[in-house]
C-alpha cells in the first residue's frame, strides 16, 4: 500500500468522521426522547424480570410486590390503573 493509497483512506475516514460529527451535531430533542424510553422500557423488563425469576426463591421478594398490589388496590379507581399500567407495562418490557 502505498503513500497516496494511505492518504485516500485517511481522507475518507476523516470525511466520514465529519460527516457522524455534523449528524449528531443536527439531532433533535425527539430522538433524544425516544433514547431516553426506550432505556426506560429496558430497565423496566429487567426490573420485572428478576422479580418473577426471585420470586419463587424469596419471600421477601413475594411478600413486597403483594404488599405493592395491597397498598393500589386499596388507594381505589387510580390505584387499580397504576397496577394494571404496571403490570402491563412490566410486562412487555420483559
Amino acid at each position: 500500500m502505498g503513500y497516496s493509497s494511505m492518504l485516500k483512506v485517511l481522507q475518507t475516514l476523516y470525511r466520514g468522521l465529519q460527516t457522524r460529527i455534523a449528524f449528531m451535531k443536527t439531532k433533535s430533542l425527539t430522538d433524544y426522547t425516544d433514547f431516553a424510553t426506550k432505556l426506560l422500557i429496558l430497565v423496566t423488563g429487567l426490573f420485572v424480570t428478576l422479580i418473577i425469576l426471585s420470586s419463587p426463591f424469596s419471600e421477601s421478594v413475594r411478600g413486597n410486590v403483594m404488599g405493592l398490589a395491597e397498598a393500589l388496590l386499596a388507594k381505589g379507581t387510580m390505584g387499580i390503573l397504576i397496577l394494571l399500567w404496571l403490570v402491563v407495562g412490566g410486562l412487555d418490557g420483559c
